[in-house]
């Protein structure tokens, strides 16, 4: 029988919500004077501590599969490749914009699933996916007086990389889920009481940790190598890490071996939905008509996107 997929869409659904407040976060710190990279830094620093600390409450070890290690790295070089040009692109573009264009994913991961896992690409997707991203267009407030200049042109790049980043690291936690999702057959590795859990939270801190030292690297070529300076910095950071990086990561990883590549990404669009939502309720940024019926559009894209072939 065809394990029930609507849990795990659930699940999906609710870690979308949660990283849906990170540029949010984001916004805040910069207003408290920090640069994007030290942001992505200390959100993946605290992020890496978070899941240790869960792997080794249950576990008592950091000890990965051979099978899984080997997607650390490449999900930890993506992933900081995405906060880099994401980050930049809310500093330049806003929370708001920078957050849909780097939901643009939908498309980019909806053909890597269709090319690497073989994912037929069902009619009702390919009827949703053209209506979600019509819905997060609308959202950006297209129709108003935006002046596109050199610097708006190339923090709308930033957010398209960011898609681009975006959906290979979801591909890369895919394949690595798969890996974690079967039992082990190594007699060295016998099976625990909540192995999926404690691998799972094992290895998206050895991802953060490794997102971490990359993009480290990279704030010294820039020269961006900062601390919170002050307790609301250490607080927002700690926030970040914790409602985005932890337990939207452990939503959103624990779903994705369950469900088709592109049905995943339909879903994750809530996250530049909500996110505008909180931008307008908890910043005053004001939503126009197009916006608000872009948000409808988006809902009723994943609805379609999520519903039965």
């Amino acid at each position: 029988m065809t394990e029930p997929t609507t849990k795990y869409a659930i699940r999906l659904a609710l870690g979308a919500i949660c990283i849906s407040f990170a540029p949010i976060f984001v916004k805040l710190l910069l207003q408290e004077g920090m640069a994007p990279t030290p942001i992505g830094v200390w959100r993946l620093l605290f992020g890496g501590v978070l899941f240790f600390v869960v792997s080794l409450s249950l576990s008592g070890s950091l000890k990965l599969r051979v099978g899984a290690s080997k997607w650390a790295f490449v999900a930890g070089a993506l992933f900081c490749v995405d906060i880099f040009v994401w980050h930049k692109s809310i500093l330049i573009v806003g929370a708001g914009m920078a957050t849909i264009l780097g939901n643009m994913q939908v498309f980019a991961t909806s053909i890597l699933g269709r090319v690497i896992f073989k994912e037929r690409l069902s009619a009702m997707f390919k009827l949703a996916a053209p209506l979600g991203i019509i819905g997060v267009i609308l959202l950006t407030g297209v129709g108003s007086d935006i002046v596109f200049s050199s610097e708006y042109l190339f923090g709308v790049g930033l957010g398209l990389s960011t898609a681009v980043a975006y959906a290979l690291y979801i591909i890369s936690l895919k394949s690595s889920s798969k890996t974690i999702s079967q039992p082990s057959e190594s007699a060295s590795e016998p099976p625990k009481k909540f192995s999926a859990l404690t691998e799972t939270a094992t290895l998206l801190g050895w991802i953060s940790f490794i997102s971490a030292a990359l993009l480290f690297l990279l704030g010294v070529v820039e020269g961006e190598t900062a601390i919170p300076q002050t307790g609301l910095s250490w607080l927002y950071s700690f926030g970040l890490a914790l409602v985005a990086q932890v337990v939207g990561g452990l939503l959103i990883y624990s779903s994705l071996a369950k469900l088709p590549a592109s049905r995943s990404a339909l879903i994750l669009l809530l996250q530049p939905t909500f996110a505008t939502i909180w931008g307008a309720l908890l910043f005053s940024e004001s939503m126009t008509i197009l916006q608000l019926s872009g948000a409808a559009l988006t809902l009723g894209a994943i609805y379609l996107g999520g519903a039965k072939k």
